[in-house]
């Protein structure tokens, strides 16, 4: 592949496949598992300091994936419902395009394309798409 990558204008990258990891197109993960790749990320409170912001875990996924799904637990309640109260941290960033699904009720706080940071009440079954 190496070679035909060197003689022919196409990127390796292209032409690698990853070996399937799935059971017939299948993969499970367990509650189990997900919980030993659990790590917290602390960001700045209203008063400065570092607490307990949201809990991560990996989810099923395949390395055949586009995507790394990701578990994710609030865990910091801002105690009102404006997007600019001091206790909201914005995410540091994602990937070039994410979807969320939620089990709610979760605030969901994102930044328009005017620069404005709102907040939407997002409920069980509602979703997003970031790119």
């Amino acid at each position: 592949l190496k070679r035909m990558s060197e003689v022919y204008p196409v990127p390796l990258n292209d032409l690698w496949l990853d070996a399937d990891d799935t059971d017939a197109g299948v993969r499970l993960f367990t509650a189990e598992a997900a919980e030993a790749t659990s790590r917290v990320l602390d960001r700045p409170s209203a008063s400065g300091v570092r607490t307990p912001y949201y809990e991560y875990r990996d989810a099923a996924m395949s390395r055949c994936s586009q995507f790394r799904p990701e578990w994710i637990k609030e865990l910091r309640i801002v105690p009102s419902s404006d997007p600019s109260h001091p206790d909201v941290q914005l995410n540091n960033g994602h990937l070039m395009m994410q979807t969320t699904l939620f089990i709610g009720p979760v605030d969901f706080y994102y930044t328009d394309r005017h620069g404005v940071v709102r907040r939407e009440s997002m409920q069980t079954g509602d979703s997003n798409f970031i790119s």
